[in-house]
This record gives structure tokens, sequence and C-alpha cells, in this order.
């Protein structure tokens, strides 16, 4: 069973400028949920925060955050027992006619991706007490970093729709996947900062490729988070756009974020 929930996958690719740049991932397929909660230890630490999430991973996952506490959890809602990280998702809600909201199911899976320039470019381990954010919830444009796949088809390899919202004029009757990456540059210093600027996304390629800045030397692991919503399971054959909104009131989808807590 553990290993056909996983998948490592490495691949060489060329860029325009000819320099490498190697692509070795792996994949967790079996994610369940943790649970549905208010909390979010990285920006509302003992307090409730303003929305719902859809957590997945370690089982001590509470109101604050103790690395020596996450990595003691007793249980994971993921496949690898030994990774007691968290990694949530905002809630995503059916709007139905009468304005009440509909929390929609969803199927969990995370990316790790060693995003590096060159085969002996350094990948770091995350640091002990790491948290990151991916995303902002009060975004209204697309973030660059957030890609939501409109499923269609059961092969779900035909026919898809890629935009960067979830606002669709068909039900997505096969899911909408929403794949959401993390930055993997970090300053070597801080394992938080309130303003997120502690990670950055590589410079002069993409969000996967490119250099690490100066300010950010040190290159880690980079996670893509991957949820993917099932709005046809409460309203087969209804369009989606108009009708989907994120726990925190936003029905553009540009609000989409993630977050990840070292454990």
């Amino acid at each position: 069973m553990l290993a056909s929930s996983i998948t490592i996958t490495t691949v060489a690719l060329a860029t325009l400028g000819g320099a490498y740049a190697q692509v070795a991932a792996w994949h967790m397929d079996t994610l369940r949920l943790l649970t549905n909660s208010r909390l979010d230890p990285v920006v509302n630490p003992n307090a409730l925060s303003s929305h719902m999430h859809r957590i997945v991973g370690g089982g001590n996952f509470g109101a604050s955050y103790n690395y020596e506490d996450q990595v003691a959890a007793s249980c994971t809602s993921a496949s690898i027992t030994v990774d007691k990280s968290n990694y949530w998702m905002p809630s995503l809600y059916w709007i139905n006619a009468d304005k009440s909201f509909i929390p929609l199911p969803a199927f969990q899976r995370f990316y790790y991706f060693l995003g590096r320039n060159s085969p002996v470019e350094f990948v770091s381990p995350f640091p002990e007490g790491l948290r990151m954010l991916a995303g902002d919830p009060m975004g209204k444009s697309a973030n660059g970093i957030s890609t939501f796949t409109c499923h269609v088809n059961s092969d779900l390899s035909t026919g898809s729709i890629v935009q960067d919202n979830f606002n669709y004029d068909v039900d997505c009757p096969y899911g909408i996947r929403i794949e959401t990456i993390f930055p993997m540059c970090w300053n070597g210093q801080d394992l938080y900062a309130g303003d997120g600027s502690h990670v950055v996304y590589p410079v002069g390629g993409n969000i996967r490729g490119g250099q690490c800045p100066w300010s950010h030397p040190v290159r880690l692991p980079q996670i893509m988070l991957e949820y993917t919503f099932k709005p046809s399971a409460w309203a087969p054959g209804v369009a989606t756009r108009g009708n989907l909104a994120w726990a925190n009131g936003d029905t553009t989808g540009f609000g989409v974020h993630a977050d990840f807590i070292n454990g």
C-alpha cells in the first residue's frame, strides 16, 4: 500500500539559455483529511482564524506550533508515518440559492520537488520549526503560483480546462484540481516572518527553477499542495461560475492560499 501511494520521478530539462535544471520529485497520493478547523497556528497562533481550513498531516495540529510537539505526534493522516508536518488550504463552499453554504469534499495530495539548476546544487532539508505560506487570502488577481484545472472527462487527461480561478461555465464533473506552489528560497535565519519575507521564490527563471537570491541563499525542497474539490457532488450539471466561495468569503477564486508547518 505504501509503495502505491508514492511516486518518484527524475527528469532533466534544458532551458532556452542552455542551463541545467533537474526536476527530481515525489508525490504522496494517500493524504487523508485530518480535520476541518478554524485554527491556524501560523497566522493566528493561540486564537481562532477568520475562516475554516481543510488540514492534513500530523495529529498534534493545534492552536499553537511547537516543533518538538509536532514530531512527537502519535499519528498522521499521511501514508508516510514519519511525516508529522501539517498542510492546509481553506475550505471551499457551494453557495446555495438561499445563500447557505455547503462545504465541498476534496482529495488531497502533495509533491516535493528539488528545483535545482545543476546536478551538484545542494538542496537543504527544512529547518526545524519552519512555517510558511503561499498565496494571499485577500488576492483579487492571478498570483502566478496557483493553477486551477477543471476535469470534464473521467480519464482526467483530455478536455480539461486550465485557468487561474475556480469560476467555470461547466460543472467540472470530475473535480477542480487546485495546485499551489510554496517558496523554496530561505534567508537562513528566520523560521517565520509575519510578512512572509523569510522565504521567496527563485529569480531569473520560473517558480520552480531559477536562482535563489543572495538575500535568501538556502535552497529548500519545494512543496506543491494539490486539492481536488468536487462541486458536482452537490450540484451536478450546474456551472461553478458564481457558485463557489473560499471559506474567507472570496468568490473570485484568486484568494487561494496554503500553509505549511514542518514536522
